[in-house]
């Protein structure tokens, strides 16, 4: 009798840890699906994917018309910039901007905005401008020399 009882208690005491360990990884893997859904999300918003963008991803002038391979390039480059410049602690922001071209063709460029937020001032850079300055800006954070954030490479005026 007894012996069965407890048996039968920890059978029970095992079937509910069991339970609660399956709840526990239900759970957990619902919130990394949700996270993974969010990010997902947010990476189609960095690339430009929204319906709103399309036209302006088949008109890049970044390489061949539609480029999406740059257009991903430059999505990676200006989310690696915007973590130097975080850890950097520099107050600049770099944003993608599709803008059109003056001459009155209708055809779309791609610049990269370069955003203080402390004086709240912004100008544009080219693509291959901006990714000199990525380079110059890994050396700097690579080697933290104590290099202030009024640095020059951070702080061109054209």
């Amino acid at each position: 009798g007894k012996l069965e009882l407890t048996l039968a208690q920890k059978s029970l005491e095992q079937a509910r840890t069991k339970g609660q360990l399956e709840e526990m990884i239900e759970a957990k893997v619902k919130q990394a699906e949700d996270k993974l859904k969010h990010r997902k999300q947010i990476m189609a918003k960095i690339l430009g994917l929204m319906p709103a963008n399309l036209a302006i991803m088949q008109t890049s002038a970044l390489g061949s018309p539609g480029s999406r391979k740059d257009l991903y390039k430059v999505a990676l480059l200006l989310r690696e910039a915007n973590k130097i410049n975080q850890q950097l602690k520099t107050n600049l922001v770099f944003a993608r901007d599709d803008v059109q071209s003056e001459d009155g063709s209708g055809s779309v460029h791609t610049q990269i905005r370069v955003t203080n937020t402390r004086h709240r001032m912004f100008t544009l850079w080219p693509v291959a401008k901006f990714e000199g300055k990525l380079a110059q800006m890994r050396d700097l954070y690579e080697n933290e020399d104590g290099t202030s954030a009024d640095d020059e490479v951070f702080h061109d005026p054209e």
